[in-house]
């Protein structure tokens, strides 16, 4: 075997048995597994991977909106499980869903709540005339012992942010955030046309809060200024809970002038959550000014006072931000050398050594252990790290290989779960993993088909 990348290869049986359509609705049945643990912790929801217990759920590969989407027949860009052993060694790879787990959406992924998987795939239904669509996006939820699939509903844009919640699917489409209310006897109710409810209008982004304290159950929204304060420039920024609840949290009352809010990052902080983001504004003199700031909420009241704000960066150029506490600020990338700089309230902020990357822009992935882990802007084929700090007089600090990997920019970005950073690999498409230390190898987490085994490692011993 290859000992530059490490393959576990699993025998994968898929028993996707019986298909039933019921007018709108399609409930599909497989045989149970088991040893999952309804009642744990989820971890990461509505990622590329999530954990609950000792398993993590994840998307197979990617291969886009066109890959084979009929139940059973798709065991590629399925979504499956794995066995996670305490010291992080994966086993027991199932396939769960046998279908094209894709949408347009870079925002979400697969997500679980009171023992189901929830997540979206394209609809690949033949009109009357036999053609296939290619609009429509199926949101579907499959129960945890995988014995139960079902459809929830289909909308008519496969590139629609959305996200799921215990109670809700939330969809940002043509500047409105429609609610699909899950809280119905059935999923035949559930797939109503007056179950798609407008609960937020003049939207123009949103942000689901993936993170694993209880502002995860919520979801920032921009939303624009009313008609009638069209001559004004500002934004709001507010936040919906899991049922639709829609507040304001900074709205044009919140400043003196009017400012244009973009959301740039967020970090969990135990209970808390810190929130990263800008706010431009034009003078007098018709130029745009354009402010990093930060603020910590520390219960999900979301309850915002402007004394507590915290200015990062009085002008912000930079392209990126990646938030590292709101103590310490947040790492700001720029197209030049040195091109990162820690900023923390005080000026232009302090450059990282150009030993970080000496040679071309770089891409923040994560900030963990006093670290920061990147890889080059692009064309990455390699990821490093880089201490935030040293300490006495001299400065000796020095990048540090992680692994060799290429990072897809085709679907979702690469996340944190655990102490690995799980990617979708830029030559393969599969899932991939690395664990986040100096000198690690790259893991092959989804399952090859023969064929694709052969093509990227042809050299491997059986």
């Amino acid at each position: 075997m290859n000992k530059k990348v490490l393959i576990l290869i699993v025998l994968v049986a898929v028993l996707a048995v019986s298909l039933v359509a019921c007018n709108n609705s399609k409930t599909y049945k497989q045989d149970a597994v088991s040893g999952f643990d309804a009642s744990a912790a989820v971890e990461n929801n509505g990622g590329l991977v999530v954990k609950q217990g000792n398993h993590i759920y994840y998307v197979n590969a990617y291969a886009g909106v066109d890959a084979e989407n009929t139940f059973g027949a798709q065991t590629k860009t399925c979504l499956m499980r794995a066995t996670v052993a305490a010291d992080g060694t994966l086993s027991e790879k199932t396939v769960m869903v046998p279908k094209n787990i894709y949408s347009g959406s870079t925002v979400s992924g697969v997500y679980i709540y009171d023992g189901w998987l929830y997540y979206a795939t394209p609809n690949v239904d033949k009109d009357k005339s036999g053609a296939i669509n290619t609009t429509y996006l199926d949101f579907y939820r499959t129960s945890l012992d995988r014995t139960k699939t079902e459809l929830l509903y289909t909308i008519d844009n496969r590139t629609a942010n959305f996200r799921f919640t215990g109670d809700s699917i939330f969809v940002l489409d043509d500047g409105n955030i429609n609610r699909i209310d899950l809280n119905k006897k059935n999923a035949k109710k559930i797939f109503v046309d007056d179950n798609y409810v407008s609960v937020v209008e003049r939207v123009s982004a949103i942000t689901p809060i993936a993170v694993d304290n209880a502002f995860g159950n919520y979801t920032f929204v921009l939303q624009s200024a009313p008609a009638e304060d069209s001559a004004l420039t500002y934004n709001t920024l507010g936040v919906i809970d899991a049922s639709g609840v829609f507040k304001a949290v900074i709205t044009k009352d919140s400043y003196l002038s009017g400012y244009t809010i973009a959301i740039r990052d967020y970090v969990a902080e135990g209970n808390a959550l810190t929130l990263y983001y800008t706010k431009t504004a034009t003078g007098g003199d018709g130029v745009s000014r354009v402010e990093l700031c930060c603020y910590k909420f520390t219960s999900t009241d979301f309850a915002f006072d402007r004394a507590n704000e915290k200015s990062l960066l009085a002008n912000y150029t930079g392209s990126t931000v990646k938030g590292i506490s709101y103590a310490d600020g947040a790492l700001v990338t720029l197209a030049a050398a040195p091109f990162v700089y820690k900023v923390n309230g005080t000026g232009a902020g302090a450059p990282l050594s150009a030993n970080s990357n000496p040679d071309a822009a770089i891409t923040v992935r994560h900030i963990a252990g006093g670290y920061m882990y990147y890889t080059a802007a692009a064309s990455a084929t390699a990821m490093y790290r880089f201490a935030l700090s040293y300490e006495g007089d001299t400065d000796t600090r020095v990048a540090e290989k992680v692994a060799d990997l290429t990072i897809s920019t085709a679907w979702i970005s690469p996340e944190i779960l655990g102490d690995y950073m799980y990617y979708l690999d830029g030559k393969s498409s599969y899932t991939y993993r690395v664990q986040l230390a100096a000198d690690k190898e790259i893991e092959v987490v989804g399952v090859m088909t023969a064929a694709d085994l052969e093509t990227y490692f042809p050299d491997d011993e059986e």
